[in-house]
C-alpha cells in the first residue's frame, strides 16, 4: 500500500509540474461514470464488461497525463482504497475539494 501511495504521489508532483489552464481530467472521468450509471443497460453488464466500457470512454474523453497515470496506478490496489486514492489525487491535482458520488458508490472491484 505504501509503494502504491509513493508512485501515486509522484504521478501526481510530476504532472502538477506540467498543469497549466487545462480542463480538470479527473471530472471527465467522473463525468463518464455518471453517464454510465444513469443507463439501464449499463447496469445489465458484467462487472468485466462495465469496466471494458469504462475504460473505453474514458480513454475517448481523457487525454493522456495525470489522471490517467492516477488511474493505471490505483487499479492494482484493493478496491475499497481506489476511491479515496483517486479523490486525493484529484483534489492535489486541482487544489480544490473533488467528489464523485458516482465512482464512490460504483463497484471497482475490477
Amino acid at each position: 500500500m505504501k509503494k502504491v501511495f509513493g508512485l501515486l504521489l509522484l504521478v501526481v508532483t510530476i504532472s502538477l509540474a506540467h498543469a497549466g489552464g487545462e480542463v480538470n481530467d479527473f471530472d471527465k472521468i467522473c463525468q463518464v461514470y455518471t453517464d454510465a450509471y444513469q443507463q439501464e443497460s449499463f447496469k445489465k453488464l458484467s462487472a468485466g464488461e462495465r469496466a471494458s466500457y469504462i475504460n473505453q470512454k474514458i480513454k475517448e474523453t481523457v487525454q493522456p497525463g495525470e489522471a490517467l497515470d492516477t488511474l493505471q496506478v490505483i487499479a492494482q490496489v484493493d478496491p475499497k482504497e481506489k476511491y479515496k486514492l483517486l479523490k486525493q489525487a484529484a483534489e492535489i491535482s486541482t487544489g480544490k475539494q473533488w467528489d464523485c458520488p458516482a465512482i464512490k458508490n460504483a463497484d471497482l472491484s475490477y
